[in-house]
């Protein structure tokens, strides 16, 4: 094990803040030295999902780079509150929200809070009185005005003008989301959040020898029946210092006495989840716990309640998730939806599927 020296790397606030970053001499997914040349920076939690805690020394640029284009790829397709909440992030741009309403005309969910009509070619019809109209989002009036003007030369834009009807295409209407919204699913998805337990767990100094089964299971290497993730809604884990914060968690558990080793999860205050590190676990111990409000980009002094989990404890409880997770999961969304100032009302997949084009091809 390779414990020191320590560098610090990231947010520098707070005593929470600071990162103690095992100088390791390999790269926990690929093997390799670490060196000036390959060091890749890695993001605790992810990018995407505003994470700014960061490590050099867990990983080299080809493993970086392997997790980021497959499972970190695929939790972003399944994560879009960064896009509803507004979240900043380091580098790259929130990922689109396409949505649609019940005519199936798409909508892209922008991060000003509204759903705005995609860009599509214009609607033309004709009114009772036999006007030629144009439906059409403002956004693209430059563009229509220009192609009229050539079917009808002479005439000049002014006096288009006074002839065009326009409709305005985003007025208030009940959109249907491509993505569902919902709790994540896939194995790939759940290697993404079993990724976030390990860097944590590396980057306070921990032995990567002592969690190989977590390790090979963020690698892709384990079968279904390791129970390295799961949703996890204990009573409160941690308390939030005001109504508005919206936060990001971590609190990791390395027990000797008791042969575990686990990391509690929150995005958000809604994705909350148990990742198995180690089920005969004889390395340090270790407790360490990061909260991170990302509304404010702060880090928090904060403390979490003792989880207190036995390996019995780990070994029993539901994997993936409890029964009622999706309600626990929902209770969380809808405050969020609310600090959003949108309004989330829940179809069955049997209605939503009629709206969306080619609803037979995809999942919600």
């Amino acid at each position: 094990m390779y414990i020191s020296p320590y560098e610090e790397i990231g947010t520098t606030l707070t005593a929470f803040a600071k990162i103690k970053t095992a100088i390791m001499n390999r790269c926990y997914i690929t093997g390799a030295e670490i060196t000036e040349e390959n060091k890749s920076v890695e993001h605790i939690i992810q990018n995407f999902l505003g994470g700014k805690l960061k490590s050099s020394s867990i990983l080299c640029e080809e493993g970086n780079n392997s997790l980021g284009d497959t499972i970190d790829a695929e939790l972003s397709r399944q994560i879009y509150l960064p896009t509803l909440l507004k979240i900043k992030r380091e580098n790259g741009k929130p990922r689109k929200i396409r949505g649609f309403n019940k005519e199936g005309r798409q909508y892209n969910y922008v991060d000003t809070g509204i759903a705005k009509r995609a860009p599509s070619k214009p609607i033309i019809s004709q009114d009772e009185n036999g006007k030629e109209v144009w439906e059409f989002q403002e956004s693209q009036e430059k563009d229509v005005i220009k192609a009229i003007m050539k079917r009808n030369p002479g005439m000049s834009e002014e006096e288009l003008k006074k002839r065009l009807t326009y409709t305005q295409l985003n007025k208030p209407e009940e959109i249907f989301f491509e993505n569902h919204l919902n709790v994540i699913s896939g194995k790939d998805a759940f290697r993404a959040i079993a990724k976030i337990g390990v860097n944590f767990y590396c980057c306070n100094g921990g032995d990567y020898g002592q969690i190989n089964q977590s390790i090979d299971f963020v690698k892709g290497n384990v079968d279904d029946e390791f129970p390295c993730v799961r949703y996890y809604y204990p009573e409160e884990v941690y308390s939030r210092t005001n109504e508005k914060e919206i936060s990001h968690v971590l609190r990791l558990v390395a027990d000797p006495v008791e042969g575990v080793a686990y990391c509690y999860i929150e995005l958000f205050n809604a994705h909350n989840f148990l990742v198995t590190l180690s089920l005969n676990y004889s390395g340090e111990a270790l407790d360490a716990t990061y909260v991170f409000d990302v509304t404010s980009t702060e880090v928090l002094d904060n403390t979490t309640r003792d989880l207190d989990l036995t390996k019995r404890d780990l070994m029993l409880l539901p994997h993936p998730a409890p029964s009622d997770v999706e309600q626990k999961y929902f209770e969380r969304q809808d405050r969020l939806a609310q600090l959003m100032g949108i309004e989330i009302t829940r179809k069955s997949a049997d209605e939503v599927m009629k709206f969306l084009p080619n609803s037979g091809k995809g999942k919600l």
